[in-house]
């Protein structure tokens, strides 16, 4: 089962805020918690690093 959801886009005079909302049973299984600070990381699979 699938669940879609919409990329957003808010462009401002000098940058951009992208915002994803995650459906209720994914947050659940990420286990987030509300109001808590999360750090994105950024892998290259091109480079292997």
């Amino acid at each position: 089962m699938g669940y879609p959801t919409k990329i957003q886009l808010i462009k401002k005079d000098s940058s951009e805020q992208w915002y994803i909302n995650f459906p209720n049973a994914v947050a659940q299984a990420i286990e987030f918690e509300k109001g808590e600070a999360v750090e994105w990381g950024i892998e290259n699979k091109k480079n292997g690093s």
